[in-house]
């Protein structure tokens, strides 16, 4: 099995099925990838809507887990406790993928080399998109030949839009403790073994803008200040663990954002 394909879901609305419906016509031979779909939280209506799916469009390649703990990032360890495949790429239940994407990202993979796909932001329709700010830096090095994990920084915020060796994400997991901010710790913790970023050819990772949504809520700056402060003392532990491996560049731009987040 080359790639596991993750997708935490909780209380999964359409969007879901539009997200597997891409799936099922990627590129990609389905003998060479694998997904995993973790309900995290809850159990039925849910549980067996997603099984009448699966079962409706017979995709032998998906594997199905339900879990009564919440939280994305384990539902997201959960799965990768049970991966298979050679790499992983992780998309939310409500984002999109390019028919292409699975194949172009594997087709620049290396058990070294992390891969990243273009990317856009889209609320209704994937006809009517802008593009994200991921898209910004794929445009930018899309001409640049800079190997420099610390420039290529911005790559490393989200899980998702990439195709990652599951080598290099070795034992790490998502902490469970954050509910924001847990993608770029999860990303700088395995960035140690990280020794290129490659850009794939015309993947695009379909970002859905959802209003209410927990990353876009509004936050008091009492909460915003003990978060900023929890994130900090996390890189400082991870980065004290593998001082000589860590980028020190990007360990130190890691703790600007995580203070620049109380006055955004």
């Amino acid at each position: 099995m080359e790639i596991s394909v993750i997708i935490p879901t909780y209380k999964p609305k359409s969007y879901l099925w539009e997200c597997l419906d891409f799936l099922r016509n990627q590129t990609l031979s389905t003998d060479s990838f694998e997904v995993l779909i973790v309900l995290n939280g809850c159990c039925e209506p849910y549980q067996s809507q997603i099984k009448e799916y699966l079962s409706e469009y017979k995709m032998s390649n998906v594997r199905f887990f339900q879990t009564n703990v919440p939280g994305v990032s384990n539902a997201r360890n959960w799965a990768l406790d049970n991966a298979k495949g050679d790499f992983i790429t992780f998309i939310d239940d409500d984002d999109i993928i390019s028919a292409n994407y699975l194949l172009s990202l594997l087709e620049k993979s290396s058990d070294k080399a992390l891969v990243v796909s273009d990317e856009r932001v889209f609320v209704d329709s994937i006809y009517q998109c802008s593009k994200g700010y991921i898209s910004k830096a794929y445009q930018k090095f899309k001409t640049n030949d800079a190997n420099s994990i610390f420039l290529k920084r911005s790559f490393l915020s989200s899980s998702c839009c990439k195709l990652i060796p599951k080598n290099i994400i070795s034992d790490f997991r998502f902490n469970t403790s954050f509910r924001i901010g847990e993608d770029s710790l999860f990303m700088f913790s395995i960035s140690k073994d990280i020794k290129e970023i490659r850009l794939a050819d015309d993947a695009i990772y379909y970002r859905r803008c959802r209003s209410g949504s927990a990353s876009r809520s509004e936050k008091t700056i009492s909460y915003k200040m003990k978060i900023c402060f929890t994130q900090i003392i996390e890189y400082i532990r991870l980065y004290l663990r593998f001082p000589f491996q860590y980028n020190f560049f990007l360990f130190l731009s890691r703790l600007a954002a995580s203070a620049l987040h109380i006055i955004k």
